[in-house]
């Protein structure tokens, strides 16, 4: 009597990656095709999309492939402009997302880009990063006191808010940020903190009176109103000689 030989047909291959994908999908700590539910950019980069619309298009609806362009990617396809498009759209600023789509400019991104005053971009801002439920959850949950940066804090993302292990550090780097970014353009002290209210005395003038802005100075920081950072290069040399 013959042994008949082992079935190792299309049936048991089928079987085989059933069998692994269950096994993926059972495992928490797995993130492979799991959605990505926070942005993988911060609210200052993906705010290159809405005020690429703004400035290129006077506000209007662009195709994705355009504002690909206009934010410095070849095409549309690109799946770093691919992140960056999705992350805008996570946070509010657009709605519209993948290759071929039509981008439109949110009027959360609008009153961001081109806010009618400060105060009106500083909600926005806020309003666009607790977008992200995630974000607004850590946020609440910290409840404004300082994220420790150690792998309890990570265990915390995974165990609290069901932030896969392997994306713990990317989020992490994301929200800090974010804070940062915000904190430069919030006029009030953090939560719990009180309002510095310190002055120094200014030297004895040596100019006219009327020139002077103020007699005292104050050691309050400025709040940050503008989204573009500008640099100043300062020569070092002689008039005619060379700059550094």
């Amino acid at each position: 009597m013959t042994e008949e030989p082992e079935k190792t047909g299309p049936a048991k291959t089928t079987k085989a990656k059933a069998k692994r994908k269950r096994a993926l999908s059972s495992d928490p700590n797995t993130a492979k095709r799991k959605p990505w539910t926070f942005p993988k950019n911060s609210l200052e980069e993906s705010i290159r999309i809405a005020k690429a619309i703004e400035e290129k298009n006077a506000g209007n609806p662009m195709p994705a492939k355009d504002v690909a362009v206009a934010v410095g990617y070849r095409q549309a396809h690109d799946w770093r402009f691919l992140d960056l498009l999705r992350s805008a759209n996570q946070y509010g600023l657009v709605s519209g997302t993948g290759p071929t789509a039509l981008v439109h400019l949110t009027k959360l991104g609008q009153d961001i880009v081109a806010p009618s005053s400060p105060a009106q971009r500083s909600e926005a801002l806020l309003a666009a990063f607790r977008s992200v439920k995630d974000f607004e959850a850590v946020e609440k949950f910290y409840g404004g006191k300082r994220i420790p940066e150690d792998e309890f804090s990570l265990n915390t993302l995974g165990r609290e808010f069901n932030i896969p292990r392997d994306r713990a550090d990317y989020f992490a780097k994301v929200f800090v940020d974010n804070l940062a970014y915000l904190r430069a353009f919030v006029a009030a002290p953090p939560p719990g903190e009180k309002a510095s209210t310190a002055v120094v005395d200014a030297p004895p003038p040596t100019t006219p009176p009327e020139k002077i802005p103020s007699p005292v100075l104050s050691k309050e920081p400025r709040v940050r109103e503008f989204l573009d950072t500008c640099f100043v290069m300062m020569p070092f040399g002689p008039w005619f000689d060379r700059y550094y």
